[in-house]
Parts: C-alpha cells; sequence; structure tokens
C-alpha cells in the first residue's frame, strides 16, 4: 500500500471510531451520527461499520445495552462474541 491508501485507512478509520463514540454515548439516530462523524450518510457509515466491525451499528449499540445476548462490543475496540 501507498501512502495514501494509509492516510485514507487512518481518516476511515477515526471517523468509525468517533461514530462508535457516538453511538455509545447518545441516543442520536444513526443519520445523525454519520454526518457528525464525517459520512455522506448513514448508509455509507452502515456498509464502513459492518466491513470494519462485523455487525451492524444498530448491533454494536444493542450490544452495549445488553439486548444483544452474547455481544460484548468495546467502545474503542471493534466487534467482538462470546464463545
Amino acid at each position: 500500500r501507498g501512502v495514501d491508501a494509509d492516510v485514507g485507512l487512518a481518516g476511515l478509520l477515526a471517523r468509525l471510531r468517533h461514530a462508535r463514540r457516538r453511538l455509545a454515548t447518545t441516543d442520536d439516530p444513526l443519520g445523525a451520527i454519520a454526518a457528525r462523524s464525517g459520512f455522506s450518510d448513514a448508509s455509507n457509515l452502515s456498509r464502513a461499520f459492518r466491513r470494519e466491525h462485523g455487525v451492524s451499528p444498530g448491533a454494536w449499540r444493542d450490544g452495549l445495552t445488553g439486548t444483544t445476548v452474547g455481544y460484548f462490543p468495546a467502545v474503542t475496540g471493534g466487534a467482538g462474541r462470546a464463545d
């Protein structure tokens, strides 16, 4: 990979970190979180989030509130499932 690809990936990961933080600390709708995190819309955020974490933003947020059995996401980490 070139420097441009690394910079692009770093930017994407920073935007996803920001989105995770907002998912964990607010009850804002996904569209608002997407806009505040630098994504063009909720669909773009959802695709990037699922690609990086293996779950949708809604499932990740549900895991924080305990409504998804066996799912334990870290606010600053990635997806994690109980064995």
